[in-house]
């Protein structure tokens, strides 16, 4: 029997114990060691890890073999935060997660698509490769040489959580595979999955990571579990682990998680409403909301009938008064008790519908609090640290260019600089900080394009004082290249920017914290 070594960065994690087999009676078996770092292997006495089967920015999962009177296949979690994290950040990590084997503890073994939680258990192991200040002192000389002082035992904490496996794949796996769901199979995703969203809102969990990849199908009986009740996968750099643990993944969180305020089931019914138009459609969110507008525009790309495009539109929603209020209300006008026509909300303030009281998110509450990537991806996941050349070029060009062009134009009309200053900035501080943003990644943008037509006034000083539109053909074409240099120096300030924000800033954090 093979056993899989759950040391991060263990050089041989499969070990062979020939003595263990399926047949041989295995309820009270001695600890194992890995050959290649001593790390113990069986995890509470009785689960063995046997293969890895993921892996995320804050832990990995694997298969294993859970013993005792019944042998059954078992589902490993361990926690793995990422190296740069603070003291502060890693106690929050930490208490999320084990607010997950809570969770799953208190609603697994209550609903049938909630994997049920076996153990949660926690590892303390002394690290072998710091550890030969135990060795004999004539070992010790050999190892270090004559009056080397050893390194003391250093003690390494892992943290753990054994669920019920779920033997199928994940909807993201499943529209990878075969292509996109017809409006049946969406309708049946819904009716699997709206029941279990009302019993986890039911018990006043909000799960904020409802995605294709957290909905697996079992192969046997085609039902759908609801996974990943702890989603711990990013802690953003420069706040408190207690705040930035309020996050889902960008696409699939609404307007109200993003900015950390509070939120509702009906946040989860957003997630969810994003979830069908990417198995609808086989397009992720990026490309079915318009980046302009913020508005979603997915039935170009499918058809279903009126009275699921209606659900849909009102599931995603900005605004969560516009929404459905809970689970049990979408399963409603999916049945048919509530008229086509009826489920189109009321936009614009005039929904007389109450809302329902929000979820804290500050951790005293039994809601789930647990963070996500906003994994794939707040700013990082909003596309600020994703090195997207694609992407990071349009915006480029649509932000540089409408700029700079804006710039040039009240310049040229209004004939003043410090008036025509002023309207530039205060129509480019009302565009952006009016747009659903971050308010971060707002003075992100804003500052970047600040700078932007800042550098190029500096290096034509003239055109603040002529109007190119006066200059015939000549000025146009000369206003089309400082546009393009607009662009190609919006593009280098973000991409400067971003790769700053993605390398220099936690190198620099972690130096602090070292030094500190």
């Amino acid at each position: 029997m093979e056993i899989y070594c759950t040391r991060p960065g263990c050089q041989n994690p499969v070990n062979s114990f020939p003595d263990l087999n399926e047949s041989a009676c295995l309820e009270e078996i001695e600890q194992r060691y890995c050959a290649a770092c001593k790390m113990p292997l069986i995890l509470d006495n009785r689960f063995l890890p046997q293969r890895p089967l993921s892996r995320g920015a804050f832990g990995t999962t694997f298969q294993a073999l859970a013993l005792r009177s019944v042998q059954h296949q078992c589902v490993v979690k361990r926690l793995q935060p990422p190296v740069h994290l603070n003291s502060s950040q890693l106690e929050g990590v930490t208490r999320a997660f084990r607010r997950e084997a809570e969770v799953l503890d208190r609603l697994g073994d209550r609903h049938a698509q909630i994997p049920t939680l076996y153990a949660y258990c926690e590892l303390h192991v002394t690290d072998v490769r710091q550890n030969l200040g135990s060795i004999a002192p004539e070992e010790s000389r050999d190892v270090f040489g004559e009056g080397e002082l050893a390194p003391q035992p250093h003690v390494q904490e892992f943290f753990y959580l054994v669920q019920e496996f779920v033997d199928g794949e994940d909807l993201r796996q499943e529209i990878m595979q075969r292509g996109k769901f017809s409006e049946s199979e969406i309708v049946d995703v819904l009716q699997q999955i709206l029941p279990v969203l009302q019993f986890v809102h039911d018990n006043k969990a909000i799960h904020r990571d409802i995605k294709p990849d957290n909905i697996v199908r079992d192969r046997s009986t085609g039902k759908l579990f609801l996974i990943d009740f702890g989603a711990v996968k990013h802690v953003a750099a420069g706040v408190s682990a207690q705040s930035s643990i309020v996050f889902g993944t960008h696409g699939y969180a609404p307007p109200e998680q993003v900015s950390g305020e509070p939120v509702y089931p009906s946040t989860d019914l957003y997630a969810l409403g994003v979830t069908c138009l990417y198995l609808l459609t086989g397009k992720k969110p990026q490309e079915l909301m318009e980046s302009a507008t913020r508005r979603w525009n997915w039935r170009v790309w499918a058809a279903p009938s009126d009275r699921l495009a209606a659900i849909l539109d009102r599931m995603v929603m900005s605004a969560p008064g516009d929404r459905f209020e809970s689970a049990a209300e979408v399963l409603a006008a999916l049945s048919g008790e509530m008229p086509t026509g009826a489920i189109a909300p009321i936009i614009g303030g005039l929904n007389t519908q109450p809302m329902p009281n929000p979820v804290p998110t500050d951790g005293r509450t039994d809601a789930v609090d647990f963070t996500a990537n906003l994994s794939e991806e707040m700013e990082n996941e909003s596309g600020f640290q994703e090195l997207n050349i694609k992407e990071l070029l349009r915006r480029s060009v649509i932000a540089g260019a409408a700029n700079w062009l804006l710039a040039i134009a009240l310049v040229s009309f209004l004939g003043t600089v410090w008036i025509s200053t002023l309207m530039w900035v205060l129509i480019l501080g009302g565009v952006i900080f009016s747009q659903y943003r971050p308010l971060r990644q707002k003075f992100y943008f804003f500052i970047t394009l600040v700078i932007t037509n800042t550098i190029i006034f500096m290096l034509f000083p003239a055109w603040s004082i002529l109007n190119p539109f006066q200059l015939g053909i000549q000025g146009l074409v000369i206003v089309g290249l400082l546009t393009v240099l607009a662009i190609l120096l919006s593009y280098t300030l973000m991409g400067v920017s971003r790769l700053s924000y993605r390398f220099i800033l936690p190198f620099v954090k972690k130096l602090i914290s070292e030094l500190i």
